[in-house]
This record gives structure tokens, sequence and C-alpha cells, in this order.
């Protein structure tokens, strides 16, 4: 493929986006992340709640991530100290009795959930005008989390949910019947039913998926036992995404059922998402595709994108208040 561009609009949707499993942040501890074309820094304030903040001081630029300290709870800058809280707001300047009021920095608001950490970007940094109605999984364990790299744009990735005949030629799978597929507000909903002379019936009924924007998805596999997968996709920057798999299974009375069930679960689906890798990375997008009947409902997917986007096709994405 060559370094081109591949799409007709922007790397970078607005949406909710994973970013960092909580679990591997630690009290006192500065993460720098790279996504959506900007660099960020995770940290926890003063009582322990996870921030989420742009990763250069708007001071001259020194990046807080890289010999920055965090004391209690703020960001202390490597460069001249200069101090900000949680919220992006500067309050100290060390070696002056007031503080510039424009000296702040982005910070993005944050959503903990199934060990995810969930960021809420706007490429004109807005804040959010909607907010994912995750389930509740307190009654369930999430047993654990896979992530790769890979050169497709999130778009792409969830428009196979609704590429019907794929499941055959790509993943080796009877095709099941579509059921549901329909966006309702900043949410898309798809249900898939396996035929009963399926060899797959017995073990898996139906597939039920929901997404909250093109960031956030939940897989429900409909069983005597249903597991569930939490599917995100994160831009990176505008030719690569981050994709991960969550897997989440019901607490059995014997836990060791749930936790070699909850790794079955996420061998598998995070198998069937590296086949489809190859196909992505190496694919032109088809603005236009010719499309045949039993295709799946392509276009009402990419209509209900659309929503997502306010920025131009290659995006942008401002370094220090970003």
């Amino acid at each position: 493929m060559t370094d081109e561009y591949r799409y007709p609009f922007s790397p970078y949707p607005e949406g909710w986006f994973a970013i960092l499993e909580a679990s591997n942040l630690a009290a006192g501890e500065i993460k720098t992340l790279k996504y959506f074309g900007r660099e960020l820094v995770a940290f926890r304030d003063d009582a322990g709640k996870i921030r989420v903040t742009a990763a250069h001081c708007v001071h001259q630029g020194a990046h807080l991530g890289h010999g920055g300290k965090i004391e209690n709870g703020c960001l202390r800058c490597p460069f001249h100290g200069w101090k900000y809280n949680g919220d992006g707001e500067c309050v100290e300047v060390p070696y002056s009795d007031s503080v510039p009021k424009n000296a702040r920095i982005h910070s993005y608001p944050v959503l903990e959930w199934a060990n995810l950490v969930i960021v809420f970007y706007n490429e004109n940094n807005d804040a959010p005008t909607w907010t994912p109605e995750l389930p509740d999984l307190s009654d369930m364990l999430v047993y654990g989390r896979t992530a790769v790299l890979a050169r497709v744009h999130i778009q792409d990735v969830g428009e196979n949910g609704v590429d019907i005949p794929h499941f055959k030629y790509v993943h080796g799978q009877p095709l099941p019947d579509l059921v549901r597929a329909e966006g309702v507000g900043k949410s898309f909903f798809i249900e898939t039913k396996n035929k009963e002379d399926s060899p797959n019936y017995k073990h898996v009924k139906g597939i039920n998926r929901v997404l909250w924007g093109m960031g956030i998805s939940s897989t429900d596999f409909v069983a005597k036992v249903t597991g569930r997968a939490i599917i995100c996709r994160t831009p990176v920057d505008r030719f690569h995404s981050e994709l991960s798999v969550t897997a989440v299974v019901p607490k059995l009375p014997n836990e060791g059922h749930s936790i070699a069930f909850g790794k079955a679960l996420l061998e598998n689906v995070s198998r069937e998402l590296d086949s489809d890798i190859p196909i992505w990375e190496n694919k032109l997008y088809a603005d236009d595709p010719v499309l045949s009947r039993g295709d799946g409902p392509v276009y009402k997917w990419r209509r209900w994108c659309k929503q997502f986007y306010t920025g131009k096709p290659e995006g942008h994405s401002p370094n220090v208040t970003s």
C-alpha cells in the first residue's frame, strides 16, 4: 500500500475511545500515550481518579510525561515547574505570584468501565453532548484484554459487523441470518442468528452487538452461558488504529470455570479479529461499492457513521493545547 490516506473522511471521528487499562496505571505514575494524532498523559489525582490531559505545557511546550512529577494529584512541569490539576488548569507558577488566566491544557472527559479508561475525543475539544449507556458488569468477571495496532480506519472495522458474507469467506463460518441492523441515536444495534441446521447453532444461538459511537462495542455470544466481548477501536494516527478485545464472562459457581471460559473467549475472538487485519490493511475504501443482494446494510451503517465527523478528511490535531 502507498503512504496516501485512503479514506474520504477524517481519521479522527468524534466519540468515546478506550486508551488504557485502568489497572495498569499506578498512583504517582504518569503514562505517556499517543492517540488521535496527539500526545496525552494519564495520571491519578489525589482521590485516585484517573485523569487524562494534553501532554505539553502551555508555557514553553515541555512534555509533562518526560521528567514531570505528580504532586498532590497534580502534574508538575519538568521545565519551569508550572503545576496543573486534573481539570487541566494551571494552579501554580512557582516563581510568580500570579497565574495567567489562559494557562490551561485540555483535560479529556474520562469514564472507567470493564477495566478500561475511556476518553471523549472531539477535534475542537468540545465537551461531550452524549455519554454511552454502558451496562453494569458487577455480576461478571472481566477476564483480560488483548490489543493490536492495525493500518485501518475504525469505520472499516465496524462495517464488518453488517458485512454478512465475509463471515464465510474470511472466518469460514456458515452464514447467519441478519435479524437487526439499526442505528438509534449514537448507538448501532446488530443482531444475527445462526441457522438451526448450522454446526454453530449447538454452541452459539446468535450474536447481539451494540456499538456506542464507532469506538466501543459489546458483543454477546448468546448460548446456554453467554459470554461478552468488548471490542474497542481507537484512532492512533491518520493511518493506524488500536483494536482491542476484552473478555467478560459470568461469575460461575466454580471460579476456575469462569477463568477458563474467559481465556477461551478472549483467544477465539482475538484470533477472529487477527484474521480480518490482512484484508483491512491492504484494501482500498470503496466509497461507492457495487453491492449485490445479500451483502448486508453497508449504506445504512455508513449513513449512521456520518454524524461523528466534524473535521477535514485528513484531520487536524493541535499539539500544545490538544
